[in-house]
């Protein structure tokens, strides 16, 4: 009965972790620096760099959209508010595009049809590949903080 249980145990975790790990594969996809350069008016720009990194930097790429990935708040006005059949790029300062992919991740869960992350984003803002102008120190209805 015990090798039984046991048993039932590790096929239920084993399924679990699975579906779990399944759930967490949501799509994404890249878009170069090259891409954007090409045809920025086809993107709307939705920066998820944290306030820190902003405040760093100092810039910003104009008529995007700032949402502060730390707070729920910010993505969930966002994601309540904004258009879901018009393209954005997302774009953060990761060394891995972590904020980007996730942020991505989150707008194809609710139901954003065209959604793409700035692939190395935080080298074309070092390299100043990223066109960016100084940030409007008046908020505006564009930002989500």
């Amino acid at each position: 009965m015990k090798k039984i249980f046991g048993m039932f145990l590790f096929t239920f975790f084993a399924l679990s972790a699975s579906i779990t790990f399944a759930m967490e594969q949501i799509p994404y996809q890249f878009v170069s620096i090259e891409e954007y350069l090409a045809t920025p008016e086809k993107f709307q720009i939705v920066d998820v760099r944290s306030v820190t990194s902003r405040t760093n930097n100092g810039k910003e790429v104009a008529g995007e959209i700032w949402i502060n990935p730390h707070k729920k708040k910010a993505i969930d006005d966002f994601v309540s508010t904004q258009d879901k059949n018009i393209t954005y790029l997302i774009y953060c300062s990761c060394v891995d595009d972590g904020y980007s992919i996730r942020a991505a991740q989150i707008l194809y869960r609710n139901d954003f049809k065209n959604v793409f992350v700035l692939k190395d984003s935080s080298e074309c803002i070092k390299n100043g590949k990223l066109p960016m102008v100084e940030i409007d120190k008046n908020l505006s209805a564009k930002n989500f903080s």
